[in-house]
């Protein structure tokens, strides 16, 4: 997941299990920049040092957001016009609203955290999907499996009846 990129992993990137690598991804990334910012790092520094360690699906967006700050956008605006989607719509949406505020820094930890809490509870229940889906397809398998079998019985028994005539 973590080197898998293009255009294709950007469809992807909506489903499971894509989508909760890029809630995951995007969770941890918020908070590390949360923590870079409240400690003083401009967000143009503090992607750059997060871009470095980064995997390339991460490093990709992360690279891409940056130009966008170096052209004179805010965080919000500079992801949004990546078009990865990353981390959520609705985070780059808050990230534009808020970056415009004097206190980014605090505003930034708390939505990192509230959305740590929402992709906790989204993750669970795309598990649960995941989890019912995984549950038929294994109920389905039994049962061809048992038709199978008793096919298989039925044709024995055609053919020891047919041996002992």
């Amino acid at each position: 997941l973590p080197i898998f990129d293009g255009r294709l992993r950007i469809v992807l990137d909506r489903y499971v299990p894509y989508s909760v690598y890029r809630v995951m991804i995007g969770s941890s990334w918020l908070i590390a920049l949360a923590a870079l910012t409240r400690s003083g790092v401009r967000i143009e520094e503090s992607l750059e040092k997060l871009a470095r360690p980064a995997s390339p699906w991460l490093k990709t967006r992360l690279v891409a957001c940056l130009a966008g700050i170096r052209s004179g956008l805010d965080i919000g605006d500079a992801l949004l016009k990546t078009n990865y989607q990353f981390p959520d719509m609705e985070i780059i949406n808050d990230l534009g609203t808020y970056s415009r505020y004097r206190n980014f820094d605090i505003a930034l930890d708390r939505l990192g955290n509230e959305w740590i809490k929402k992709s906790i509870e989204a993750i669970r229940t795309r598990m649960r999907v995941i989890f019912f889906i995984c549950l038929v397809i294994v109920g389905l398998l039994t049962l061809l499996m048992a038709t199978g079998i008793l096919d298989m019985q039925q044709q024995i028994s055609v053919a020891a009846q047919g041996i002992s005539h």
